[in-house]
């Protein structure tokens, strides 16, 4: 008869480890830190977290923010202009800049080195690294535009039009998502 409980036994407890709340936490899968990794994977770190954008970054309404904008100062006039901004990414990331294809940015810095700027979706774009940057840029046109498109995310513009601070613009900014 000793055989015939045993196993019986045996399922039960089984069925009550695997329902205990404690244990089925404790069994959870847990993040590996890079150090961790063996050392052929590291070169690879990169590669996969570009694909898993918002890794690390904190939601809003349920979508991950990996930058955070600043203020942003246009000093425009009649034939172009310059942009200051102040951002803070969490890890490298894409941010968008004022300007479209009509007003391209030009000679775009960050923290005072020259960088690349790109096209995607018809916004200019820049490839930021992880932490606090000032990004500084210049505006070249014929005559001064009526609306200059602004990224949404950004929501302190400070406006100077031929030197004067514009106290109370209503913004001929066009915002882009």
């Amino acid at each position: 008869m000793r055989r015939s409980v045993a196993p019986f036994a045996l399922m039960l407890l089984a069925v009550g480890l695997a329902m205990s709340p404690g244990l089925v936490d404790s069994a959870q899968a847990q993040p590996i830190s890079r150090q961790d990794l063996p050392p052929e994977l590291r070169p690879w770190v990169p590669w996969v977290l570009d694909e898993v954008t918002g890794l690390g970054c904190p939601k809003v309404q349920g979508q991950p923010v990996c930058v955070w904008p600043g203020r942003l100062r246009l000093d425009l006039g009649r034939s172009g202009g310059t942009f200051t901004l102040r951002v803070t990414a969490d890890r490298e990331s894409d941010l968008l800049l004022p300007g479209d294809a009509q007003r391209w940015p030009l000679e775009v810095r960050v923290d005072g080195r020259a960088m690349p700027v790109f096209d995607k979706g018809g916004a200019a774009r820049l490839r930021i690294p992880a932490g606090r940057h000032l990004v500084t840029g210049r505006f070249v046109w014929s005559r001064l535009p009526e609306s200059l498109r602004v990224p949404a995310a950004i929501g302190l513009v400070d406006l100077r039009l031929d030197g004067r601070l514009v106290a109370r613009h209503r913004l001929g900014l066009a915002l882009v998502r």
